[in-house]
């Protein structure tokens, strides 16, 4: 946008402002001015700014502007003046849209190296923010619905810090020496995360449940109890199958170390980028703007985070993907980036069409996800097509993602639940409970290891960030997964009808939709809840694999 419209769009503004107030409070709408000026500090998105641009247009977040502005509004409210309260209303929405959105990048920048101070301390401070903005938010909407606010609807916000606190402590501390040798190390850790499980817990019998448990699964986006443990039951009876093609592919990693670390490995983009348009012409313009945006962030330093994670910069109508390319290797940056991209086309998709979703984007996180590890399972089955350095064993490896992640997640959500039932555990105790959970799956024992990095493998768990940070939400990658395995065995015998089927996944929820089965039964694949279905479909899954792992030659 040119800088004379800007200026008439400015004085524009400043009219509609004008008259808004009465004639003969002018100074309050000079001061009125001021503070909407203050709470709304992005005035670049509709330039479709890169996402250096945004960083460099980074502002600190005024709260207490917001906070007059806040009070202001309900002022008008109380006064009667309706025209004026909706218009600071509206104002506010946009406000916390745009805080959402500076917490968005200063997270990025925080991951982008977990020792940086100021941008953690940053990242604190707005997480924080963003609870108050909303309870202010919310108090206002009751007013202007008529209702009467009490002190038991002002949501209590200072113990929200603490956990976030204790977030940053933990990133910062493991991704700062990820192989440490010293017990004392990993002790630490694993108290900390008792500690974010124990804050979760009080928290939730303060407001009247037995533990966390109970109120996560009073939320709708929650899988419900039983469901997800259903799929990972018929798992576990095929521990001794499992443990067969895992031993496999553990082999094939052996024997491929750093083979593809050159050319290969840094052509991962262009990979994906040939794949896209076999699913959608509209998914593949997405990837296009989002890099020449820079709006796929590599964290490629020795202390960046070592994760992938996809989020919306609101205020930008745009998502962003963060993947951590330091260390990651050629078959987990490709994973990385088209499970996070099957995030941002779908939260695309609702900004768009101006949809208010639930958390993660999407109608419930199982749905979210399915969306997310569909795309990858349609590009594991065709990867051996689509890339010509792609061998039988390689091919295997990249199909056993699926696999494998169900399992790792059964593991996890088996652990996460009974933290939270005893979350008094010691370190020892969560090792040994990891341990056996792991051999109950058809996995080595973690708790007993000679290896050098003998740590790294008994305190493997505390790798997975989701515990401390999104509570009980790998839970939703076991269904989710199942979805992956459907589709991809699909797209092995006809893609365009996997494209197809992934393309109606895709689009749900971005119309409001609610409910993971209900969208399993729109796209024609198995409903979860029939126990028979899932045991043949499982069947034919492992079939899959076997049949991959003749491919190879392999003999054990």
């Amino acid at each position: 946008m040119n800088k004379p419209l800007k200026k008439i769009l400015a004085a524009s503004l400043c009219f509609t402002v004008l008259l808004t107030f009465t004639a003969c409070d002018y100074e309050g709408a000079l001061a009125y001015f001021d503070d909407t000026y203050a709470i709304l500090p992005i005035r670049n998105a509709d330039d479709n700014p890169t996402f250096d641009e945004m960083v460099r247009s980074y502002v600190h977040y005024d709260y207490d502007a917001f906070s007059r502005y806040a009070d202001k509004t309900e002022a008008a409210i109380r006064a009667g003046n309706e025209q004026k309260a909706e218009y600071m209303y509206k104002n506010l929405r946009e406000a916390c849209e745009q805080i959402s959105t500076l917490y968005q990048i200063a997270e990025l920048e925080y991951r982008l190296d977990v020792t940086n101070a100021v941008w953690a301390n940053e990242d604190t401070y707005l997480y924080n923010l963003m609870d108050k903005a909303l309870g202010r938010v919310y108090e206002i909407e009751e007013l202007l619905l008529g209702h009467t606010i009490t002190e038991d609807d002002v949501t209590e916000t200072v113990s929200e810090l603490t956990e976030s606190e204790i977030v940053n402590e933990y990133y910062r501390t493991l991704f700062s020496n990820p192989y440490s040798e010293d017990p004392e190390f990993w002790e630490y850790l694993s108290n900390l995360l008792m500690k974010a499980i124990r804050l979760r817990n009080a928290e939730a019998v303060n407001e009247g449940y037995a533990n966390y448990i109970e109120k996560a699964f009073a939320d709708p986006y929650v899988v419900p109890f039983g469901k997800s443990e259903a799929i990972s039951e018929i798992f576990a009876e095929r521990a001794s199958d499992y443990a067969r093609l895992n031993e496999a592919n553990d082999a094939s990693e052996d024997l491929h170390q750093g083979e593809f670390d050159g050319p290969v490995r840094e052509q991962f983009l262009s990979d994906i980028e040939s794949f896209l348009p076999k699913v959608s012409g509209d998914m593949s313009n997405l990837f296009s703007d989002m890099q020449k945006r820079g709006l796929i962030v590599a964290g490629d330093r020795e202390n960046s985070a070592q994760e992938g994670v996809s989020s919306e910069l609101e205020a930008y109508k745009a998502p962003v993907i963060y993947l951590y390319t330091y260390g990651d290797d050629y078959k987990e940056l490709r994973r990385t980036v088209v499970h996070e991209f099957g995030h941002a086309y779908s939260q695309m998709l609702s900004l768009k069409k101006g949809v208010e979703r639930g958390p993660y984007y999407s109608s419930d996180m199982a749905s979210a996800e399915s969306q997310s590890m569909g795309l990858e399972g349609l590009f594991y089955a065709s990867i051996a097509d689509n890339c010509d350095w792609v061998t039988p064993w390689v091919d295997y490896e990249f199909a056993f993602f699926p696999l494998k992640n169900v399992v790792q997640c059964s593991i996890e959500n088996e652990m996460e639940l009974a933290m939270y039932e005893n979350d008094d555990m010691t370190p020892d105790e969560l090792c040994k409970l990891y341990s056996n959970l792991r051999e109950k799956y058809g996995l080595s024992r973690s708790y007993d290891v000679s290896d050098p990095k003998r740590y790294y493998f008994k305190y493997g768990f505390l790798f997975i960030t989701q515990f401390v940070e999104f509570p009980l939400y790998l839970r939703d990658y076991i269904p989710a997964g199942f979805t992956e395995l459907q589709l991809m065995l699909m797209a092995d015998k006809d893609f365009e009808k996997a494209a197809k089927t992934y393309m109606i996944i895709e689009n749900y929820g971005s119309d409001g939709e609610y409910g993971y089965e209900h969208m399993m039964r729109d796209a024609g694949l198995v409903d979860i809840t029939d126990k028979a279905a899932v045991r043949a479909a499982m069947n034919d899954i492992f079939d899959y694999y076997n049949e991959l792992l003749e491919r190879t030659g392999y003999e054990n």
